[in-house]
């Protein structure tokens, strides 16, 4: 007995989601005014604004990680490893930007 792939679970799971949608939007296109026709849109709606959410969430899961493995720079053991070599700048936004030139703008 094999496992079921994951992928084709989320496969059934989209294709069944569609469906869902497409029967919504053929009510809808049966109704004759749009009293008749607002459950049918708030249901697409909460499903679209659940799926936006969802998605999110996804990314936001993936890029926490990211970021904190990427911003989790250890300056002391680099400074360790090699003294002379220079360190990562230090970002302090758009006033930094300008150098010496914006020094009387506050800038550099």
């Amino acid at each position: 007995m094999t496992t079921p792939d994951p992928s084709s679970n989320e496969v059934l799971r989209l294709v069944a989601l569609i469906r869902n949608q497409d029967q919504l939007i053929f009510q809808m296109s049966q109704c004759s005014s749009w009293d008749e026709m607002r459950p049918h849109f708030q249901a697409l709606l909460a499903g679209t604004m659940q799926r936006m959410q969802d998605e999110s969430d996804r990314i936001l899961t993936l890029m926490v990680g990211e970021i904190r493995r990427v911003y989790a720079y250890d300056y002391e053991a680099a400074e360790k490893v090699s003294p002379t070599e220079p360190k990562r700048p230090r970002l302090e936004g758009p006033r930094d930007a300008g150098g010496e030139k914006d020094k009387d703008r506050g800038g550099g």
